[in-house]
């Protein structure tokens, strides 16, 4: 189940680039596709959430090192989407 959940979610990153590669060189194909990557993520969580209700990990890293990497994950990314807006004069 590890490993469908990881396809799956390779999947979902692979389409979602198609999806914004194609806003501007095929508006149709772009909109045909629009919800098709939102339904791999749900798959992709729908597995691993049944992985772990089974007693599995996804990752083997403590609780404590879990929470802390998703803190750090938020907060450097954060800073870099605040330090690019301001570098690029843009509002995201």
């Amino acid at each position: 189940m590890k490993e469908l959940h990881k396809k799956a979610l390779k999947a979902y990153l692979e389409m979602f680039t198609i999806h914004i590669d194609t806003k501007t060189k095929d508006a149709d194909f772009h909109k045909e596709n629009e919800g098709f990557y939102e339904t791999l993520f749900e798959v992709a969580h729908k597995i691993g959430e049944k992985h772990a209700d089974l007693g599995g990990e996804l990752e083997s890293s403590s609780l404590e090192e879990k929470k802390q990497r998703a803190h750090d994950i938020i907060k450097e990314l954060r800073q870099e989407i605040e330090n690019y807006a301001r570098n690029n004069e843009i509002t995201l």
